[in-house]
């Protein structure tokens, strides 16, 4: 570690702005010229012993460097953890959703990517849809996905729904 002379120092020979730090490791008040260094006092508190935590995604066990732990308020175990877990609502350019090439809107539902007419009928019905079921917008819109523009119904009702509107459209 440096002390304040030597910085004084090297900053009057460099003319230098010195940089005042605390170090997140030993909370230790240190002097440098270096901005970017302004976080660890030594190469000791680089090297200190490591801490364990927990993966925030799949809530494994891991080490980290000291100065690492306290630099960052997220841990993972790897990045594909960390690509998993910032995903949704909690990604900071989240927007609530997205529509698809089709043209229907998905959202988010516990780390899973749905169709948001499928999740607004699951939860007036108060149970998950069957595989045969479809949601119907009633206006043809596929984003009002408004409670009284929906409806439930099979896929061979469904079909002979579209088949009468298609030939309404060509008499």
């Amino acid at each position: 570690m440096a002390t304040l002379e030597q910085t004084i120092k090297d900053a009057k020979k460099t003319s230098r702005k010195i940089y005042q730090g605390i170090c997140c490791v030993c909370k230790n008040i240190f002097f440098t010229i270096h901005p970017e260094r302004a976080t660890i006092c030594s190469k000791y508190c680089r090297g200190k012993p490591k801490v364990k935590t927990q993966c925030l995604y799949c809530k494994k066990s891991i080490i980290k460097r000291h100065w690492d732990y306290y630099i960052s308020k997220k841990h993972f175990c790897n990045k594909k953890c960390s690509g998993k877990y910032i995903r949704g609502a909690i990604h900071h350019s989240w927007k609530g959703g997205h529509i698809k090439s089709n043209g229907y809107k998905t959202i988010q539902v516990n780390a899973k990517s749905i169709l948001e007419h499928r999740h607004v009928m699951q939860q007036i019905l108060n149970r998950t849809l069957r595989k045969n079921e479809i949601v119907h917008h009633i206006n043809s819109n596929k984003i009002d996905n408004r409670p009284e523009n929906l409806i439930v119904m099979d896929i061979k009702k469904h079909v002979s729904l579209h088949k009468k509107g298609i030939r309404k459209k060509i008499l």
